[in-house]
């Protein structure tokens, strides 16, 4: 593909953005299928199909903005997926979205959330969060119905398992909670979500088959990179959907989080 120079500085951020993100997202994403909800306009964007699960999706999404008119700016240029979590801003990003999402056609957006659960700090890893095996399933469900009346809709499009930072976390109880969510229509699909040790945690939602998408960190600053792309070229030929987070490595230079 040809790409021409950008000329203004908006345009160089948009295009960039489709080359960092689209880059995490491409092993996963082939074949065709109808475009969820609204088209992007022309050549602002590439769509592929997410996994299985048959959402074709912009390979640029959005994630925790706090400004409403951000977020549906983005929308009316061809933003589809949008992603929250119960946890972000004490429950108010999913009540901002959900006031944007009022005013809208359901079949015209893609939003994913995860419950709030009690994670735990990983010891050594800096400022990660695990999830670890001590979390009550109960808790999944009840936390699913809060977000649902919180973003104003009937069912979310993906429903994130999040902080998965060990292979050793059992996917079972959990996965039992997902799974009745999911047959009660409450989630189209589940996925599993990680931003420390990716390539085994990817590597064990492949192996429980049972998970519809991977939501993974995945960027520049990895100096386990390379073993994150094989795992997600492992997950796209099990058919799972990939979605890139952290793109821009939290945009600091500096372990102290300063420049």
């Amino acid at each position: 593909m040809t790409l021409r120079r950008p000329t203004t500085r908006r345009q160089f951020l948009a295009e960039g953005s489709v080359g960092i993100a689209g880059a995490a997202l491409l092993p996963a994403c082939s074949g065709e299928a109808p475009a969820v909800g609204a088209q992007p306009r022309a050549g602002r964007s590439v769509v592929r199909t997410l996994g299985k699960t048959g959402l074709a999706l912009p390979v640029v999404s959005m994630g925790s903005s706090y400004a409403v008119n951000l977020v549906q700016t983005a929308l009316d240029e061809g933003i589809v997926y949008i992603h929250t979590s119960s946890s972000y801003g004490e429950r108010n990003h999913e009540r901002l979205l959900g006031e944007v999402f009022r005013t809208r056609s359901r079949d015209s957006f893609v939003v994913a959330t995860s419950p709030d659960l009690p994670y735990r700090y990983s010891l050594g890893r800096g400022r990660s969060r695990d999830l670890g095996l001590a979390a009550d399933p109960k808790l999944i469900e009840t936390s699913l119905d809060g977000s649902l009346k919180r973003l104003q809709v009937d069912a979310v499009d993906i429903f994130y398992l999040c902080s998965v930072g060990t292979r050793e976390v059992q996917f079972e109880p959990y996965l039992e909670a997902f799974d009745r969510v999911r047959k009660a229509g409450k989630a189209r699909f589940i996925g599993v979500g990680t931003h420390d040790n990716e390539p085994a945690v990817i590597r064990a939602a492949i192996d429980a088959e049972a998970w519809d998408v991977v939501l993974t960190a995945y960027n520049f600053r990895q100096t386990h990179r390379e073993d994150v792309r094989d795992a997600i070229r492992e997950a796209a030929t099990a058919g799972l959907g990939v979605v890139a987070m952290k793109t821009q490595a939290g945009v600091y230079w500096d372990r102290e989080r300063t420049r």
